[in-house]
Parts: C-alpha cells; sequence; structure tokens
C-alpha cells in the first residue's frame, strides 16, 4: 500500500442545526458508497466505512433512531434538522460496522468523489410503497400526470399532479418539470433534489402532526421532515420581510408564496440519479 492511500487523516462533521458534532479517522477519503434501498434513495446517502476512529464532540444520544424493516442499518438523524449522520448494522457494536454519511462532512466536496454502488434492492426484501389516502389536488392546469409518494415509514403521504418527468432511455418531454439538486448547506446534507410545483398542484396526508419544520438563517423557508423516518418531503415558503422583498424581481416576489416546493426522490417509481 502506497504511504499516499495509507495515510490516515481526520474529517469533522455535522448535522445541519449543528446539535451533533464528530470527527473520525480515515483513510484519506476518495470513494463514497452508494446503496439503492428504498430508504438511501429517498436520502440519497453517500456512506463513508469503516472508521479508524469515531469521536462524538457534541450531542451524544440525541440522534432519533429509524430502524427500516428492509435496510440493513439502522439510520440515525438529528431530530431537528433531519440530517442523517450515520447508520449502525443491527446489533453491531464495533467500530468498523458505523457508516458515517459523507453528506455531513465538513470541507469535502461529494461530487468530486469517486462513486461506488452497491445493489441491495435485490437482496432486500420486496419494499411496499406507502398508499396515499388523501384527496387529490386539482389544479386548473391541463396536461398533467399524477404522482404519488411517501416518505419510508409512510406516515408522511402526498399527491402531485406535475407535467411529465424524463423516463430513462426516452427523448425528454417537450414539457416537463424544473428538476433541481441543490448544492447549499441544508440540501447536500439532506441529499434531496426538488421541483417547484404551484401549491394547488400538492396535497399531502397526515402533514402536521407526522412533519418537523427547521427553518435557520433568514428564516424564508420552513424545511419539513418525517419525524419518525428524517425523509425530507417540502419546503414551505413563508413571508419574506419587506427589507428582503423589496430587492427580488416582481416575478419572484409574486411567485414565492405560491410554490411547494417537493423532494423528488420520495415520488413512486421516479428514479433520478
Amino acid at each position: 500500500m502506497s504511504k499516499e492511500t495509507s495515510e490516515i487523516k481526520t474529517y469533522h462533521g455535522n448535522c445541519h442545526c449543528g446539535s451533533f458534532k464528530f470527527n473520525i479517522q480515515i483513510p484519506g477519503l476518495k470513494i463514497i458508497n452508494e446503496c439503492n434501498c428504498n430508504m438511501c434513495h429517498k436520502k440519497s446517502h453517500k456512506w463513508v466505512f469503516p472508521a479508524i476512529q469515531f469521536t462524538i464532540e457534541k450531542g451524544e444520544g440525541s440522534l432519533q433512531v429509524y430502524k427500516p424493516a428492509m435496510c440493513e442499518l439502522t439510520q440515525k438523524f438529528c431530530p431537528t434538522c433531519g440530517s442523517t449522520v450515520m447508520g449502525v448494522r443491527y446489533g453491531a457494536s464495533s467500530i468498523r460496522d458505523i457508516a458515517i454519511n459523507a453528506r455531513t462532512l465538513r470541507n469535502v466536496d461529494i461530487w468530486t468523489l469517486e462513486s461506488q454502488s452497491f445493489d441491495s434492492r435485490s437482496l432486500e426484501l420486496p419494499y411496499f410503497h406507502p398508499k396515499f389516502t388523501g384527496s387529490e389536488p386539482t389544479p386548473e392546469i391541463e396536461g398533467l400526470k399524477l404522482y404519488t409518494g411517501a416518505c419510508h415509514c409512510g406516515a408522511v403521504t402526498l399527491a402531485v399532479k406535475a407535467k411529465p418527468f424524463p423516463i430513462k432511455g426516452q427523448p425528454v418531454p417537450e414539457v416537463s418539470e424544473y428538476i433541481q439538486e441543490c448544492k447549499c448547506s441544508i440540501c447536500i446534507r439532506n441529499g434531496t433534489t426538488f421541483i417547484y410545483p404551484h401549491l394547488s398542484q400538492v396535497s399531502i396526508y397526515n402533514a402536521p402532526e407526522n412533519l418537523v419544520t427547521y427553518m435557520f438563517g433568514r428564516k424564508l423557508q420552513k424545511h419539513m421532515f418525517c419525524r419518525t423516518c428524517g425523509i425530507s418531503v417540502c419546503i414551505e415558503k413563508t413571508s419574506p420581510p419587506k427589507e428582503v422583498a423589496v430587492l427580488w424581481p416582481d416575478a419572484k416576489q409574486e411567485i414565492w408564496p405560491m410554490i411547494l416546493p417537493i423532494n423528488l426522490r420520495i415520488l413512486d417509481c421516479v428514479e433520478w440519479d
């Protein structure tokens, strides 16, 4: 093994709100692992393991635990901001059984790292997508298709009527939804990919009691995630202060309160990678 590949480095990380902070010691980070199970797909986890040393700096015992029935890893996420920090193999106690979500590491550009895929979906039991049982949205817009989806545990389900999404291997539709994988600090950590439908195009079921609201910075947006499994669902826009709004173009001021960004990754049968 070369000196370069055997060099041990310390990486620091945290959830978005900073309630949980840690550091890990691993060989210089070059590869991240991507699992295609339904849980990891919805969260777009980028796993790093095993660590040589894992040290909690702040917030020991503060992470919410979620045990997906079909996943090998117990997920641990911050109950305040929804960031998944780590996964631990069922019944394991060794540090080698801890996986760290590289999305939570500071000063690491995950887009420059080599990705190594693992097909766990073919090994796990079938995942049955939670059914949407609420009322369908009724937008006054033609040419829309109904999509349904849910967080992983099924506590929150939704329906969206949207322009058709591109299908792998087929031509991109002439009219389709705007899709964005944002690289801001919260979206990087939560692995979200958003579409931006009008409020009338969306219907969310069981939201008030099952969604956690997280706000930061200027508090212009409410980031909503499931309190049970930590999956990001949507972003609710808030009214900006007058001193902020006057700096925006008229078109942005008009559309801002009328859109409800939805995490594309939670929609059934929509593969986006």
